[in-house]
């Protein structure tokens, strides 16, 4: 067996251990049929043609929640916490992911849709629901971390920008309990299933990448091109993937652009090419993966810190002579032109920012798990612990969830994601779709 199939069976294994744990922890209370988590819920529809007396109208089911979970959730956030007040008529609504972890580094991910039309978080997630059926026929109500991580139900995941294509994922399990690794995922195409899979993410990136064509219509990218791109990441991070590190749901070191023809990487310069391991240099490099032949464009060498911190890419728009991307490093964020290498700081803790296509606002998160975890970086010294440390508490001081901000007005709004509160960590990450807001209401008003 190569140490590559043992990672896989160990990690397995693992899995299987772990979440029979959470059985054993759980099986005194009452499991839920998830069958019967649907609520029906009272909702007005969206209409751009609604007069004053057809108001938007929407009822969050509220949270069911027990007295031993309410230790480890604040669901009065997402009723109570205002959110776009001071924002104008948007062309775009946000579809939201967001990785809230699971105890020690286990994953789930709660989902919401959000823009000048909602008023609350809990708005976000009800028209999130309300997608789901109208595109998969199934209804979801979920309310508590309790309720998002143990869904297994088939729910949208991902979605392109004009919603014509919407992926799903329906999960595996082992006994009653989820397992967060192994799953069916579907591709539907104008409401039209088009595609299966049956997915281990611990051995691949994301299986769907969007790519826009000339005419503005979104295609999915080659399985072709997929490929040659994993083998060319699989040279660049040698033993990365052999470990598990770089899969989907943690390929925050790589970023494609809109249209499937621009790849930005975050490349290691030290002997080991481990994640965990504090190097003396970082660059960022950027391919033209858009012809038969991948090409490095340019190599972008990134401010030197104190220490060396934990990278991620969030976006890249551009062509193959110039353009900009975004990235954090550590607590920092910087929007980078290539190939120039003029850099700008944006702020701190603002993961997974993008730009809205009109370039009007920014969206980001407040998590990102590696960063969280770089204390296990083996060679790290003394004195940068003391620098993690000192960081750490500057991030628990910031509201966690996802923050939006109007750049022409200065405005910014706040969406609240409470954490899993188990063991104070932060939020793991989170990932930002802009779609067109007018392509989501005709899906909610149709038939």
């Amino acid at each position: 067996m190569t140490n590559f199939a043992k990672t896989v069976s160990i990690k397995r294994i693992i899995t299987i251990f772990a979440f029979m744990g959470i059985f054993l922890f759980s099986s005194c209370e009452t499991l839920k049929d998830e069958e019967n988590t649907a609520v029906e819920e009272s909702v007005a529809i969206f209409s751009e043609e609604a007069t004053d007396s057809q108001e938007t109208d929407i009822v969050i089911p509220e949270p069911q929640v027990t007295e031993e979970e309410s230790r480890i959730i604040e669901p009065d956030m997402v009723d109570s916490v205002p959110v776009f007040e001071n924002f104008g008529e948007m062309d775009y609504a946000l579809f939201l992911e967001t990785n809230v972890g699971y105890g020690a580094t286990l994953d789930y991910f709660k989902y919401g849709i959000y823009g000048d039309f909602t008023s609350t978080a809990g708005d976000g997630e009800n028209i999130y629901f309300l997608l789901n059926e109208k595109i998969l026929g199934n209804k979801m109500a979920l309310s508590t971390h309790k309720d998002w991580a143990d869904y297994t139900g088939e729910h949208i995941t991902s979605i392109t920008p004009d919603l014509e294509w919407i992926i799903s994922r329906k999960f595996d399990r082992f006994e009653d309990i989820p397992l967060p690794w192994y799953y069916l995922e579907k591709w539907y195409r104008n409401g039209e299933e088009v595609k299966t899979l049956d997915i281990d993410t611990t051995l691949d990136m994301r299986q769907f990448v969007p790519q826009k064509t000339v005419t503005g219509e979104y295609e999915a990218m080659s399985e072709q091109k997929c490929n040659e791109v994993e083998q060319m990441l699989d040279e660049i991070y040698d033993n990365l993937r052999a470990y598990n590190d770089f899969c989907e749901g943690n390929e925050k070191w790589v970023c494609f652009d809109e249209h499937g023809e621009l790849l930005a990487v975050r490349k290691l310069k030290n002997e080991t090419g481990s994640i965990y391991s504090v190097y003396e240099e970082n660059c960022i490099q950027v391919y033209d993966i858009s012809k038969e032949q991948i090409e490095m464009l340019c190599e972008l060498t990134l401010p030197k810190k104190e220490m060396a911190w934990p990278i991620e890419i969030s976006q890249i728009v551009g062509t193959q002579e110039e353009g900009w991307l975004v990235f954090s490093e550590g607590d920092t964020t910087y929007r980078m032109n290539y190939p120039s290498g003029d850099i700008e700081e944006l702020g701190e803790f603002m993961y997974g920012t993008t730009y809205s296509p009109d370039g009007r606002y920014m969206a980001y998160c407040t998590g990102y798990f590696y960063l969280y975890y770089c204390w296990e970086f083996e060679d790290m010294k003394m004195e940068e612990y003391d620098l993690y440390y000192e960081m750490l508490k500057r991030w628990d001081a910031i509201a966690p969830g996802w923050y939006v901000k109007d750049l022409e007005t200065g405005n910014t709004t706040y969406i609240p994601i409470a954490t899993w509160k188990l063991d104070d960590r932060p939020l793991y990450g989170g990932r930002c779709i802009w779609i067109e807001k007018d392509k989501l209401f005709e899906i909610i008003n149709g038939g």
